[in-house]
């Protein structure tokens, strides 16, 4: 008996994921080379030291292939950022050495420096602590620089005055901004490797979609954090969306196979569909299959006036093509499971107008294409 009938679906069709991995996999490729893009802009001449760029083609459906793309695209990534950060620190050491050439400050920008803020000695010389904090300034942001340029300068000037103990509060004031904003150096640059990791691995999700908008926008741990949760909502919306067109194409094809003529109607989160045979001009089985959930339910359909024998018939009918339905769908990859049955009689017939009258919703060419 085929009254309204309810089913869920997973999609499990292994060609099927294998595709949404391929297309994924695709795109974290193409954003590492857009990424790639933009150091080459930042590294200009100097690009060279980062060695030979990779070919990040992002055409293959192999993901062997596609991972080891992404893999040589990361490692070109990391060399590329060094080559940068050394070009910023050589613009940096121009500025001081133009800025502080006329102050008997011993820089030495050539010393590997460490990461590490600078501390005291248990018996401090003064001029070179300030010369050692001068040197450490080639690792502070741009927008650090011009001040604590001119912190150098006052202090060094200040130096040649002070006594012992003055000089040393001049110089643990500096190497306090310094050390801030060292600080605010590593966190600035360590954000923005978790901000360009973060847009590979959700590569996926639109630049246009409000949660890439928020990642690309994070200023901090916090913001970041929110923008993954944002991003993976966007992300499973997404799969949602590709779940519900694929069991809507495959849905098509197993009615067609069982002789119906099927329209369909896309848009606003619900894909539906209607399901004729010639058999029953008067009647017809329609099928709602919404985005916010893996199911879908069958509702049999009169068109104008009819007699509630043929309604009755129409519902029996349908009944093992419901099943039949159900089974093909399981066969082609999405494994269905009637949860609702309501018998011929029990909900009263869906009842639209006069079947001439029906306007014909055709599928759209670019979804009947993928048919």
């Amino acid at each position: 008996m085929s009254g309204p009938k309810g089913a869920s679906y997973r999609v499990v069709s292994e060609a099927e994921l294998r595709r949404r991995a391929a297309e994924a996999a695709r795109a974290r490729v193409r954003a590492c080379a857009q990424q790639v893009e933009e150091l080459l802009l930042v590294a200009g001449h100097d690009a060279v030291k980062a060695g030979r760029r990779p070919a990040l083609a992002a055409r293959s459906d192999a993901l062997d292939a596609l991972a080891a793309e992404e893999r040589a695209g990361q490692e070109y990534l990391e060399r590329l950022r060094q080559v940068v950060a050394e070009r910023r620190r050589s613009a940096a050491a121009a500025h001081l050495t133009a800025a502080l050439g006329t102050l008997a400050i011993d820089i030495d920008f050539t010393a590997t420096h460490s990461r590490r803020t600078p501390t005291p000695t248990p018996k401090p010389d003064q001029r070179a602590r300030l010369d050692a904090l001068a040197s450490r300034l080639v690792d502070v942001d741009d927008g650090d620089l011009p001040a604590l340029t001119e912190a150098i300068r006052a202090a060094a000037a200040a130096l040649d005055t002070a006594d012992a103990g003055r000089a040393a509060q001049i110089v643990a004031a500096v190497q306090l901004r310094v050390s801030d904003a060292l600080h605010r150096a590593q966190d600035r640059a360590a954000l923005a490797v978790r901000r360009a990791a973060l847009a590979r691995e959700f590569a996926d999700v639109p630049p246009d979609d409000p949660a890439a908008v928020a990642a690309a926008a994070a200023s901090d741990e916090h913001g970041l954090a929110r923008a993954r949760t944002l991003l993976q909502a966007a992300r499973d919306r997404r799969r949602r969306a590709a779940d519900q067109e694929f069991v809507v194409d495959r849905a098509v094809d197993a009615l067609r196979a069982l002789g119906y003529r099927v329209e369909a109607q896309h848009g606003g989160g619900l894909d539906t569909l209607v399901a004729r045979k010639d058999a029953w001009p008067h009647h017809g089985l329609r099928l709602f299959f919404p985005e916010s959930e893996p199911a879908f339910t069958t509702v049999p359909e009169a068109y104008g006036a009819t007699d509630a024998r043929d309604d009755a018939a129409f519902e029996r009918a349908t009944c093992g093509d419901v099943d039949a339905l159900v089974a093909r769908l399981t066969a082609g990859g999405v494994p269905t499971e009637l949860r609702l049955r309501r018998a011929p009689g029990t909900v009263a017939l869906r009842r639209l107008g006069d079947t001439q009258q029906q306007p014909a919703a055709a599928v759209p060419a670019e979804r009947e294409r993928a048919l």
